[in-house]
């Protein structure tokens, strides 16, 4: 019995901790999160994120409880598909639809009410103040900030199912819990965009970067260059996941230190996200992890 209820006990805590993470470090509880749903039953699960964002409803934290519930049923249905033995790559592109399509309900919900306003400045502001400061030639509105919402929030989906999957096995660690591993997961240090994901981005770069005026109506142009900048934006943060899952894997071939490893990593969050991303396309035709491989034969 006791060592039950120290089992328990450690699940609890993990829930507890799943839900203050979430709330007050963004998609850094994703980590927790996926552990709590793994050592708990689902039903569970689904209960604690209800009131967790319900609470959150409650004291009026509207902002945070979309953010938190779409993060919730992101990766709650993430690892219910991952536990069905449904591929990784349906089970992401399914888990990101869904916390968007929880977004965009309770954003519509809320359009109708006298918070809408406040909950879009609230959204807007930390962006527009970062824009207004590297151009401030240009005077940016927080409606010019909204129509790339889509882009900007699929790509923090996306980036909470990246943590959750490259940081779980500490928590499991931190808990001294095991990890039963599934034969459809995705490993992660063998992370890499499926093809249609390269050529997606590549059709939303070029349509972002060419001039539609006067091959289509002006106003279908605006619709398409709006669609290609959404694309290109989750495209980035998404070609920046997988350069980050090389240098990973090259620090760990190449035996990197403690030290050197947290400078490499500060001089990318810094400096050189760019250069990741860029790193993450090229990845396609070099394929850095087989080039290295190729050194151990």
């Amino acid at each position: 019995m006791n060592a039950i209820s120290s089992q328990t006990k450690k699940i609890w805590i993990l829930g507890l901790m799943a839900a203050l993470v979430s709330v007050f470090f963004s998609f850094m509880g994703a980590p927790f999160v996926r552990a709590f749903f793994a050592k708990t039953k689902s039903a569970t699960f689904w209960i604690v994120g209800l009131i967790l964002v319900g609470t959150l409803f409650l004291v009026q934290l509207t902002l945070g409880a979309i953010y938190v519930g779409a993060v919730w049923m992101t990766l709650g249905c993430y690892s219910e598909l991952e536990t069905r033995g449904v591929s990784w790559k349906k089970t992401g592109a399914a888990a990101v639809f869904l916390g968007m399509f929880f977004a965009t309900i309770m954003f519509f919900i809320f359009s109708k009410t006298t918070l809408f306003t406040d909950i879009i400045k609230e959204m807007t502001e930390p962006l527009l103040l970062t824009l207004n400061q590297l151009l401030p030639e240009k005077k940016y509105t927080p409606e010019e900030i909204l129509v790339f919402m889509p882009g900007i929030f699929s790509s923090v989906l996306v980036s909470t199912i990246a943590a959750g999957l490259a940081f779980e096995s500490r928590i499991f660690e931190l808990f001294q819990m095991r990890r039963e591993k599934t034969v459809t997961g995705l490993r992660w240090l063998e992370f890499r965009w499926p093809d249609l994901f390269l050529w997606l981005s590549l059709t939303g770069f070029f349509l972002a970067l060419v001039n539609l005026d006067g091959m289509v109506p002006l106003d279908i142009a605006k619709q398409i260059k709006l669609i290609a900048l959404n694309i290109s934006i989750f495209s980035l943060v998404g070609f920046f996941i997988q350069g980050l899952v090389v240098i990973e894997f090259l620090s760990r071939f190449y035996r990197f230190g403690q030290f050197t490893k947290l400078t490499v990593y500060l001089i990318i969050f810094v400096w050189a996200g760019p250069l990741v991303s860029l790193m993450g396309l090229t990845d396609y035709w070099v394929d850095f992890r087989k080039r290295v491989r190729l050194k151990i034969k």
